[in-house]
Parts: structure tokens; C-alpha cells; sequence
């Protein structure tokens, strides 16, 4: 390989890793759309991170669209090796999401992908495979809400910011 197909290489490497920053820059701001650094923004961030604690927590075998929509944003991921907790498969025709390590057989609304789990191994039926996508979900912190999941802001945190580590 010679010097000129190094820095291609290179500026090709760098073109790739901005575009993927823009990418995840963008969802982020999709996922909270306050001002950064406002009081607005903080209680978003906290909705979110709290509704991505409760996905890891519950690990639900499929999510609706419906709810997908209110409740998260969708980063695309290239297609892992292995199933991983944290990583969902997207049906294109119908929205659902679907656990990449679902605890039994689970189909999509439109029936296009079927998901289980043989002998330790992911199983995939897929009518189409352009109907399939690897995903990310980040928490969507909506700033409409009062609320946290039910509860009332001010029971959530009771105590100001600067007494927690006392």
C-alpha cells in the first residue's frame, strides 16, 4: 500500500466516523429537543435515562410501534455477531421491535419476522431481509410531561442537586 492510498484511506476513515457522529447527534437531539444545559433539558435527560433504565430492567420481547414512537428513538447498528441485551431488530413494514434475545418465540404485528431461541442460538425467520434492521434504542425525554412515568416530579427528587453526596 503506498503513501496515497494510506491517506485516502484515511480521509475516507474520517468522513465515515463525522457522518456517524452526525447521525448520533441528531437522534440525540431527536430524543431531547430542549435547549442543552437548560432545567428543561436536565429533566428530559432524566425521563429518558430513566425510561432506558426500566428497558434494560424489564427486557421486553417485543416493544408496538405505538409506544416505540412515544417512548424512544431508533439509532441503526450494523448487524452483530452474537445477540446482545441491549440491541432490538426493527421491522420496516409494521415498526415493531423486537429483543435480540427474546425469552420465547415472538413474531412482529405484520408476522414479517419471527424471533427464538434454539439451543442457546438466535433464530430469525424473515419473509423479506430488507424488512430487517439492527437497532439502538435511546430514551425519548418528552418535555410536555410533568411526570415521571406516573410519579410526581418533585417525589422523584426529593432532595436538591447539590445534597447528594452529603
Amino acid at each position: 500500500m503506498d503513501a496515497s492510498e494510506k491517506k485516502r484511506l484515511k480521509k475516507l476513515g474520517k468522513q465515515q466516523v463525522e457522518a456517524q457522529s452526525r447521525e448520533l447527534h441528531e437522534r440525540l437531539r431527536e430524543s431531547n429537543g430542549a435547549p442543552s444545559g437548560s432545567d428543561e433539558w436536565a429533566n428530559n435527560y432524566r425521563r429518558a435515562t430513566l425510561k432506558e433504565q426500566e428497558l434494560r430492567r424489564t427486557k421486553p420481547d417485543i416493544i408496538y410501534a405505538s409506544e416505540l414512537e412515544r417512548d424512544f428513538v431508533l439509532q441503526p447498528i450494523e448487524s452483530p455477531e452474537v445477540p446482545v441485551p441491549t440491541i432490538y431488530i426493527e421491522c420496516k413494514q409494521c415498526h415493531d421491535v423486537l429483543h435480540s434475545f427474546p425469552t420465547r418465540i415472538v413474531t412482529c404485528s405484520c408476522k414479517s419476522i419471527t424471533l427464538s431461541i434454539e439451543d442457546e442460538r438466535l433464530m430469525i425467520c424473515v419473509d423479506h431481509p430488507h424488512t430487517l434492521q439492527w437497532v439502538k434504542l435511546i430514551g425519548r425525554g418528552n418535555s410536555e410531561l410533568g411526570f415521571i412515568d406516573g410519579q410526581d416530579q418533585d417525589k422523584v427528587c426529593e432532595k436538591p442537586w447539590w445534597r447528594f453526596w452529603r
